[in-house]
């Protein structure tokens, strides 16, 4: 039987390599999406229900050691009475670890299924962008220069000289 250093170890290690599956596969839409004419992000949910299923699993490893007595949790990996024995994991390091990768996996769940839906969103918006006619831009009409009117022409003097009086 492997001694709770090693499996401390190993527990530790994946931890920390494997951040919660959102976190490190899932990406949103861009922050300037409205104006891009096509763009990609992810809009598949496997990443954040890995997530789920690792933090319910490791909430499940959590519920069973907090719900356990030092005793109990002995007597489950080593035969009962034998003190040379020794379980994988102590009880209260078995609860830490537990907690601390749900939380991280719960974090990354919803990091995914929130980034998952912008872009869902965000592709309906461009779908319907690229479906929905551009109205041309109304022309641009040149403002008629208006030509001052012509002076009224002066009253013609009569050739005689005369005067109508």
């Amino acid at each position: 039987m492997l001694g709770a250093t090693p499996v401390r170890a190993i527990v530790v290690a994946v931890t920390v390599l494997a951040q919660g599956c959102s976190l490190a596969f899932v990406s949103g839409p861009p922050s300037n999406h409205a104006r891009l004419p096509a763009f990609e992000c992810s809009t598949s949910k496997w990443a954040p229900v890995a997530d789920s299923v690792v933090a319910g699993i490791q909430a499940l490893n959590f519920a069973a050691a907090a719900s356990s007595t030092d005793e109990k949790w002995h007597d489950a990996y080593c035969q009962p009475g034998d003190r040379t024995c020794s379980p994988p994991a102590a009880r209260g390091t078995t609860m830490a670890i537990s907690a601390a990768v749900a939380l991280v996996f719960g974090a990354s769940l919803y990091y995914g299924f929130t980034r998952v839906g912008d872009c869902k969103d965000a592709k309906s918006e461009l779908a319907l962008r690229a479906t929905t006619p551009i109205a041309p831009a109304a022309p641009v009409v040149a403002s008629p220069t208006i030509a001052p009117a012509p002076a009224a022409p002066a009253p013609a003097a009569s050739a005689t000289g005369s005067s109508v009086w």
